[in-house]
């Protein structure tokens, strides 16, 4: 475990670079005198957690650097901090436009460019730390769901194989009862077998990208998105459209689906409510991939409508809230999908009776 946060310096100028050192003292640094260099090391190095960028470097600028940055999976979630004699509006407008997270002018005060720093790299600890709660609070959904989908197989199981045993022992047993036996053993053992198989697949921590295909998505993972509904009494209405496919991270995009249901199972365990229904269609046009996901629990006010993408926002107890943050979902929707998200309230007629609930509509570019 490491114990200090490390942050690379990017100034052509040595001078600079050791009045910076001496300052950041108490974090682990790493020096370039170059862009060039800078992503040299970035490449190399597994731990850079904030980026010094000055701009006015030869042969590359701190521009071009960030943006190079930025396009890359590796390293377009690490912080950079301009910091810079160029103070005029174009080049900060610009800074913040390529992804920057700050910008600060030099001639610098030492205080508040150490107050800055530990500002972004407690964010990015929140964010870690947050990321992983919520992770093991989807594998612990993940459970519960397969744990309720198992009952009913190994049941099946356990009642063919008590029936082979005391037929045998009644001296009972035909061979036509003991091939249909078996054959219920191993219709549902492969059953939970594929089930396993999905699950590892989940849990399975990668970075990887991969063309994914809606349709089949869903159908695979039917009993993670929707069991806990069905047990819960919630209707689900499934309209994905065929062949639709789109690039990026599979397990992720398991991830953004099952945040989504789970926040709307929550608001409805808190309702009184005798119709629950969540509808999910995905359809494309021309470029896109778009979901439209919705519900009847209610909706959501319009105070709290305008701040659910913030960071840990929640309309609920802390001891309630289990889902992923809508705030995360939309950070993976735009980082690893290049994707759209948005929250709004519908009304719409379910059964004959006029509804209302949260929609939340994502753009996702085609593959």
């Amino acid at each position: 475990m490491r114990l200090k946060e490390t942050i690379l310096i990017v100034d052509d100028t040595l001078t600079n670079i050791d009045i910076l050192v001496k300052l950041l003292d108490k974090y682990d640094i790493v020096v370039a005198t170059s862009g060039l260099e800078a992503l040299n090391i970035v490449e190399n190095e597994d731990h850079i957690d904030l980026i010094l960028l000055d701009i006015m470097m030869p042969e590359m600028d701190g521009f071009e650097v960030c943006k190079i940055l930025k396009r890359n999976n590796n390293s377009k979630n690490i912080p950079v901090i301009f910091l810079t004699a160029k103070f005029d509006d174009d080049s900060i407008q610009e800074a913040f436009e390529i992804g920057a997270v700050d910008y600060i002018i030099k001639p610098f005060r030492p205080i508040e460019l150490l107050a800055r720093i530990k500002t972004h790299l407690k964010i990015i600890q929140h964010e870690k730390k947050t990321i992983e709660y919520n992770k093991n609070l989807a594998i612990a959904e993940l459970i519960h769901n397969i744990a309720h989908q198992w009952r009913q197989p190994l049941s099946v199981i356990s009642t063919a194989a008590s029936a082979i045993s005391l037929q045998k022992e009644l001296n009972m047993l035909e061979d036509e009862d003991l091939h249909d036996f078996c054959n219920k053993i191993i219709d549902n053992t492969q059953y939970l077998s594929k089930i396993i198989e999905n699950i590892s697949t989940i849990i399975e921590d990668t970075t990887e990208s991969s063309k994914i295909e809606i349709n089949s998505i869903f159908h695979r993972n039917y009993v993670l998105f929707f069991g806990n509904l069905n047990e819960n009494k919630i209707d689900v209405n499934l309209d994905i459209e065929k062949e639709l496919i789109i690039n990026g991270n599979r397990n992720k995009f398991i991830q953004i689906i099952l945040a989504i249901i789970t926040n709307s199972k929550e608001v409805f365990q808190e309702i009184e409510s005798t119709q629950k229904f969540i509808s999910i269609i995905a359809t494309k046009n021309i470029d896109a991939c778009n979901l439209s996901i919705y519900d009847n629990a209610g909706g959501i006010s319009q105070n709290n409508l305008q701040r659910v993408f913030e960071p840990y926002f929640t309309t609920k107890h802390k001891s309630q809230g289990k889902g992923l943050g809508l705030y995360l979902v939309k950070k993976i929707t735009e980082e690893l999908f290049n994707g759209t998200i948005s929250v709004s309230n519908i009304e719409f007629t379910y059964q004959e009776k006029k509804q209302k609930g949260a929609h939340i509509e994502i753009s996702i570019p085609l593959s």
